[in-house]
């Protein structure tokens, strides 16, 4: 229990466990980032100390912490660190004094876009395969290009180069 002074007089006031963000909306969808937008639901007659967002990551059914911040006054938070072209779906608790809010309801399931590694590739390793093919493997990437003249095959393993005439 809490107590306070009002013109002189003392009083007392009991906080409560906080309701969870409600209408939570998803935008800005970046390769490690997003924002998720909410309206705050009541705060247990005390400030919201720290909104928690959990996430079902990929096909995972649980739900798992993966970003805390400190914004008591938050309608938006921009998630960071997530993994780049990865299916999400995101809840909101607020916390306050007493302890945290039951979890919002999830967003809309979204996916990440695509990004270039945040590490090189390791285990390169280069072999000529006839007079205009050379195979490049290492450990990491799925892509295909074509650049100029050299035309680029990508799988989880290999690269392939072949010059065209």
């Amino acid at each position: 229990m809490k107590y306070s002074i009002f013109h002189g007089k003392l009083g007392f006031f009991s906080t409560e466990l906080p309701k969870p963000p409600e209408q939570l909306g998803v935008s800005d969808i970046q390769a490690r980032s997003v924002v998720i937008q909410f309206f705050p639901g009541f705060d247990g007659k005390t400030s919201i100390t720290n909104w928690v967002v959990e996430a079902q990551v990929g096909g995972d059914t649980t739900w798992q912490e993966i970003y805390r911040v400190s914004a008591p006054d938050a309608t938006s938070i921009t998630v960071q660190n997530l993994t780049p072209f990865t299916q999400y779906r995101m809840r909101i608790k607020a916390v306050n004094i007493v302890g945290p809010s039951v979890a919002s309801e999830p967003t809309r399931q979204f996916q990440t876009s695509q990004d270039s590694p945040n590490v090189p590739p390791g285990e390169v390793t280069l072999r000529a395969v006839n007079s205009t093919a050379l195979r490049i493997s290492w450990a990491v990437s799925t892509l295909h290009i074509h650049l100029l003249n050299i035309l680029f095959y990508f799988d989880e393993h290999s690269i392939f180069l072949y010059i065209l005439y």
